[in-house]
């Protein structure tokens, strides 16, 4: 992985942090409505977070034989 995917990863990252913030201060008001709609965009920033990783991570070159090689192939499927 680059340094530049790391930076971005941890950018998002602190997005995603934010918004679960946001999401659980609504939660202690009481703001039901609100809360539920930031749970929405904050399900959303995660999803987006782990597909990307997901393609970093198939961007990857694994040594051929090597035990986590095998272990990525058997369980990753699309």
């Amino acid at each position: 992985m680059t340094e530049a995917g790391r930076l971005l990863l941890d950018a998002k990252q602190g997005i995603i942090d934010e918004q679960l913030r946001r999401f659980l201060a609504l939660s202690r008001e009481e703001h039901w409505e609100e809360a539920a709609k930031q749970l929405g965009v904050t399900l959303a920033c995660v999803a987006d977070l782990l597909n990307e990783g997901a393609q970093m991570l198939d961007g990857l070159q694994l040594p051929e034989g090597s035990r986590s090689s095998r272990a990525v192939r058997g369980t990753w499927t699309r």
